[in-house]
């Protein structure tokens, strides 16, 4: 209890300090606390996790931004200075998305080339496979 108690503490404060303050816990204990294996596991995919749900709520900014710049783009009254500012990011945005795809699209050419195997199910993540045996030795 004390590990999670600690690294919540440390995700929302940001400091081992305000941490073992928040929970009450000397300074000191909490730079051990810091330092164990286990906590430092824990730390990190508590940050994976914010950041996962960080991610998820841009996303369901993605198609408001577009909306927002489209309006932009067609609203008679907006100077031509942010109509075009806001026709080039698009344009920019735009470009952005096929480079990724074409960079996603050449590592998994590479991998396959390379005779590994990639998960799908997360672009360009090798996927983890079973050792395959190592052929009997003739005598």
């Amino acid at each position: 209890m004390r590990h999670e108690e600690f690294v919540r503490a440390l995700v929302k404060h940001g400091s081992v300090r305000s941490a073992s303050k928040a929970i009450g816990i000397e300074t000191g204990a909490g730079y051990r606390l810091s330092r164990n294996p286990i906590v430092r596991e824990m730390f990190i995919e508590a940050r994976r996790e914010m950041f996962r749900i960080g991610v998820a709520q841009a996303m369901g900014l993605i198609s408001k931004a577009w909306r927002t710049l489209e309006a932009v783009m067609d609203n008679e009254d907006a100077s031509p200075g942010a109509r075009t500012q806001a026709a080039a990011e698009v344009i920019r945005l735009s470009r952005d998305h096929l480079q990724t795809d074409d960079l996603e699209l050449r590592i998994r050419a590479i991998e396959e080339a390379e005779g590994r195997e990639t998960n799908q199910s997360q672009p360009g993540i090798e996927a983890k496979s079973e050792p395959k045996p190592e052929p009997e030795a003739k005598p």
